[in-house]
C-alpha cells in the first residue's frame, strides 16, 4: 500500500482532509530528521558518549529505526579511509578530462 493510498483511506475513515492527514503522517519523519540533525555527533565520539544519545525511534508502520555503535564505527572508517581516496580519484579524473578537452 502506497503512502497516497494510506492517506486516502485514513482521511475517509476519520473524516479529515487528505492534506491534514498527510501533514500528520509526515510530521513523524520530520521529527526524526530534526532530532538526528540536532544530535551532537562527533567523528571522535566515544562509545560512552554515543550511548547517552537517543538514537532509537519506533514507527508503527516501519518498525524500529536505530543506529548502533558498530554502524558509527563503520562510518568513521569510511570517512577516514575510503572517502579521501574517492575524492582523490574524482579530482584526477576531472583534471584529466579538462586536459583532454583543451
Amino acid at each position: 500500500m502506497s503512502e497516497d493510498d494510506i492517506i486516502k483511506k485514513v482521511a475517509l475513515e476519520l473524516g479529515h482532509s487528505e492534506d491534514a492527514v498527510r501533514l500528520a503522517y509526515r510530521s513523524q519523519f520530520r521529527f526524526i530528521i530534526d532530532h538526528i540533525r540536532s544530535l551532537p555527533l562527533n567523528i571522535d565520539m566515544s562509545k560512552e558518549d554515543f550511548d547517552k544519545l537517543t538514537t532509537n525511534f519506533s514507527l508503527l508502520d516501519l518498525g524500529k529505526l536505530y543506529c548502533t555503535w558498530e554502524n558509527v564505527q563503520k562510518k568513521k572508517l569510511y570517512f577516514r579511509t575510503v572517502l579521501p581516496k574517492v575524492r582523490r580519484n574524482a579530482r584526477k579524473n576531472t583534471e584529466s578530462n579538462q586536459a583532454e578537452s583543451q
